[in-house]
């Protein structure tokens, strides 16, 4: 991999440019603010150009402007980039003979040669000396994908590669094994592959009791892959939404100074307080910052609402099913139980079909969630819109 970052890059939103930037002296120059990536907005600083500076102050204030410009988007493209923590990674960096460094400037190398592709947004790079490459040729939710890559990805095959890096197995995020795979109707699923944890029978059964629920979420369903339990979920992105996730989003509401809850409460209450009282439900330790997050418009990048729930593989945690006081992500020092049994009173929650015992993996599950439901005084058997409108009717 050469050393692209000596080079000018210009960083696009689909077919619209949106800044350019020289990495070794960290011009920059923004062609579209209103594109500018969530991560990237009120970060970026005016630079003068050298005629403009006219002391010894304003010339060191335009250094540490640049500095931290440069920064911010290598930081920008690092984030791109899969970690070496994730499972099969390693192998995917041997398969193509890659340098396994772990510093941003590496990973922003590594981002810059896969173009900064991700399913989840419309951004990718290219070369100012590159002007062949459309967005079209390369938007890899409709163009075809590396088997090969997914294979190791998935299952930790041994595969040595060669070629193009423009997969999205390069920009998926997460510490499991998962990969991405083309139904034949074109559409684009993530498979995530089942562990000693039953972490991926585990996301399905939640997925399978939020399918009884007023919860808008994500669908997971079971597949095999090569003789293998995997879960399913089709991909939550088009060309016209994108997903920034709720580290991001946090960020973004400080640079704003706009704390992050009230404005997940203008935005999306209902889909807030939901998350709460699912969090205690299910008993979940893993609501952090990636996994949880928003939809904004490609077009506008107007952040519109919470996405759907996803990524429960987590959940009923022997210790958090055990700890009625483990602490949430959300509000200092509240519990998941102190923050369910605030939201619940702010919204309705309900079932649309029973909750029963074959639907958990184990009984220990089934009655931690029972006992949570009651507590919260939801409840389980009946719809209380259905039961009201019988009973409006005399049934």
């Amino acid at each position: 991999m050469n050393d692209e970052l000596d080079v000018r890059l210009v960083l696009m939103c689909a077919n619209i440019e949106v800044l350019s930037i020289n990495m070794s002296t960290g011009d920059i120059s923004i062609i579209n603010e209103m594109y500018l990536p969530l991560r990237l907005q009120h970060c970026l600083k005016p630079v003068k150009g050298y005629w403009e500076i006219s002391s010894k102050y304003e010339d060191t204030q335009n250094k540490i402007a640049i500095k931290n410009n440069t920064e911010a988007i290598i930081s920008w493209l690092a984030n791109r980039t899969l970690l070496l923590s994730r499972a099969n990674a390693k192998k995917i960096y041997q398969a193509y003979r890659l340098e396994q460094l772990t510093d941003e400037k590496s990973r922003a190398k590594l981002s810059i040669a896969c173009r900064a592709l991700s399913v989840l947004d419309n951004y990718w790079v290219k070369l100012s000396t590159d002007t062949i490459t459309k967005w079209d040729n390369i938007n890899i939710r409709h163009n075809s994908l590396n088997q090969a890559v997914a294979q190791i990805a998935l299952h930790g095959t041994s595969l040595s590669l060669q070629g193009s890096l423009q997969s999205p197995e390069f920009t998926t995020n997460g510490a499991y094994a998962k990969a991405w795979h083309r139904d034949k109707d074109g559409s684009l699923w993530l498979y995530k592959l089942n562990d000693i944890n039953s972490t991926a029978k585990i996301e399905v059964m939640v997925s399978n009791i939020l399918d009884c629920m007023n919860v808008t979420h994500c669908h997971y369903e079971a597949r095999e892959d090569m003789g293998e339990y995997v879960c399913a979920c089709h991909l939550m992105t088009n060309d016209d939404i994108s997903i920034a996730d709720g580290l991001t989003f946090n960020g973004y509401c400080n640079r704003l100074g706009v704390n992050p809850i009230d404005e997940l409460i203008r935005l999306d209450a209902d889909g807030f307080y939901k998350m709460l009282i699912v969090d205690y439900l299910i008993a979940n330790p893993d609501r952090h910052g990636q996994n949880w997050g928003v939809y904004y418009d490609s077009d506008t990048v107007e952040v519109l609402r919470l996405h759907p729930l996803f990524d429960h593989n987590n959940a009923f945690d022997n210790g958090v099913m055990d700890d009625e006081n483990y602490l949430s992500y959300f509000y200092d020092n509240k519990s998941l139980k102190e923050n369910a049994m605030m939201a619940i009173k702010k919204v309705d929650v309900h079932f649309t079909k029973p909750i029963t015992r074959d639907m958990f993996l184990t009984t220990k599950q089934y009655e931690t969630f029972m006992k949570r439901a009651k507590q919260l005084g939801i409840n389980t058997t009946v719809n209380p819109l259905i039961a009201a409108a019988r009973k409006g009717a005399g049934k």
